[in-house]
């Protein structure tokens, strides 16, 4: 424990799973000694503490005797961690901080180890996360699906912690706070709504009669967003 100098967080690149579903992975197909995470967060935020933080894990190849490495159960590729997971993975960091006398710089994800570039792991922007931990805002943060690309993705304002009390943001209306965003906006949803020349599936123009008349709801607008970067910045596409 002395050693640890870095925590790296990951997700489990599959929808679903469980520490034991990894573990058997990991220990029966790949034969490493054990489970390559000590710490796992389901997504109903529950902590698992899955091996002696003594031992090495095998979480961070070249990397693992100074590194602590957490796992969220997900695929952020394609999905967000729950809320129940953001406010579990930011209580743990801020205790293990505390425990390892670490500063918010030493936490890094999967994918920013040397040798490691091209890892889409944890697929989260690991920036913005950082700059949470400094604020003590504790918000999610964009999906970063261009990390190999190192192409700053930063947080729409229009993006919300959602609360599962009310429903979350798919039944919050997306409201641009002022003209500029809004027109930006109407200009995404032109361009999403136009047939490519690469032969994109064009999304339905309704998309751009429901932001004009008040009806989008924020969930929407953010999925939206994502097909938007998935068109411009992953596939590196241009009109």
């Amino acid at each position: 424990m002395l050693d640890i100098k870095k925590i790296a967080v990951h997700h489990g690149a599959t929808r679903e799973g469980s520490p034991e579903a990894y573990a058997n992975y990991h220990v029966n197909e790949l034969d490493w000694p054990e489970v390559a995470y000590p710490l796992i967060i389901g997504k109903n935020g529950v902590i698992y503490w899955t091996m002696d933080l003594n031992k090495v894990s095998y979480n961070v190849g070249l990397h693992n005797r100074y590194t602590l490495g957490i796992c969220m159960i997900g695929d952020f590729r394609h999905d967000q961690p729950t809320v129940a997971q953001y406010q579990s993975l930011y209580r743990l960091l801020e205790a293990l901080k505390i425990d390892f006398s670490l500063t918010d710089q030493d936490i890094l994800g999967h994918q920013e180890f040397a040798g490691y570039e091209w890892k889409q792991c944890p697929a989260l922007d690991m920036d913005g996360l950082r700059g949470q931990l400094a604020s003590k805002q504790y918000s999610p943060v964009i999906n970063n699906f261009n990390n190999d690309k190192k192409i700053l993705i930063t947080r729409p304002a229009v993006v919300k912690l959602a609360k599962e009390d009310d429903g979350g943001m798919a039944n919050t209306l997306f409201q641009p706070s002022n003209a500029a965003i809004k027109k930006s906006a109407e200009n995404v949803l032109a361009r999403l709504s136009s047939s490519t020349t690469h032969g994109d599936k064009a999304i339905g123009r309704n998309w751009v009669e429901q932001l004009n008349q008040d009806k989008l709801s924020e969930s929407d607008a953010v999925g939206l967003l994502y097909v938007a970067l998935d068109r411009e910045l992953i596939q590196g596409r241009k009109e």
